[in-house]
């Protein structure tokens, strides 16, 4: 194996692929930083669509749960914002989670699993609330048991909001 130095004194820089002519750079003092900087990172802010219909009972639903509460505790850690949880069931439930939110978030939490699915109610209101923010994106926790309508999928292709789907299932591999 080359040292850095053995590199930058081997080879003249046109035969170097890109990674060497780094290293070459690195080796002879090449680059400079003329100010002290500090990284900055933007927490990121969403808005979480926890799906609690039938099918997501059991081990899918302890999944979303897990999740949501590794985020609520990510948020308390300042590393990213929850804005709301949202509740995808029968009903359509923000959750509007205040205080200690970990604890809020299972106090507030449905846990009954009906059935039914008002699925692109929820991804609406997410959306909703997503788009009059200007700055967050959405999370959707579910067993994907569910189809999204024509109408849904051309909103959340019109939509400038990022939109991302965890799917969480342990009956299927």
């Amino acid at each position: 194996a080359k040292s850095i130095a053995d590199l930058s004194k081997a080879k003249s820089s046109l035969y170097m692929n890109e990674d060497e002519i780094v290293l070459k750079n690195i080796a002879e003092n090449n680059y400079f930083i003329d100010e002290a900087f500090e990284w900055k990172r933007e927490s990121a802010r969403m808005i979480v669509v926890e799906d609690v219909t039938g099918s997501m009972s059991g081990a899918p639903a302890l999944l979303a749960a897990s999740t949501i509460t590794a985020m609520l505790l990510e948020e308390a850690a300042g590393r990213l914002e929850v804005i709301d949880v949202i509740l995808m069931g029968e009903k359509v439930t923000p959750l509007r989670l205040e205080g200690n939110k970990v604890k809020d978030y299972f106090t507030k939490r449905n846990r009954d699993y009906n059935g039914g699915s008002e699925n692109q109610r929820a991804v609406a209101k997410a959306i909703d609330v997503a788009e009059a923010d200007g700055n967050c994106e959405v999370v959707i926790l579910t067993d994907g048991a569910y189809r999204i309508s024509d109408e849904m999928r051309n909103r959340l292709e019109k939509s400038t909001v990022k939109v991302n789907v965890l799917v969480v299932n342990a009956h299927r591999p």
